[in-house]
């Protein structure tokens, strides 16, 4: 199992509206295969940082998803519409032999 961390700095006064649009997007992950480990903004301290970890069985697994969930209408309707993020900061972690997720 792999986990893939992805940190987004949200555009200031843009929050609250990247969370909502965000949502649009939780069946998607369901629909083409990732699981929704978490998500997460940030109340104290960097406010303006939106955070989701997905579970994918391998990278395989994960580069079909992507493929899949970047060609969705929903996802090509929501990048017509600008941006919200000034950075994103993706990550893969593996867990260790004592986690208590594997």
């Amino acid at each position: 199992m792999i986990y893939e961390h992805r940190s987004y700095t949200i555009m200031p006064g843009k929050r609250e509206e990247f969370v909502r649009v965000f949502g649009r997007f939780m069946p998607l992950f369901d629909k083409y295969g990732a699981k929704v480990v978490g998500v997460w903004r940030t109340d104290v301290g960097e406010q303006n940082e939106f955070i989701y970890i997905l579970a994918f069985e391998d990278f395989a697994q994960r580069d079909e998803f992507w493929g899949k969930f970047r060609s969705d209408q929903v996802y090509l309707d929501y990048r017509r519409q600008g941006t919200y993020t000034a950075n994103v900061t993706n990550k893969i972690l593996r867990a260790t032999e004592y986690s208590p997720l594997k």
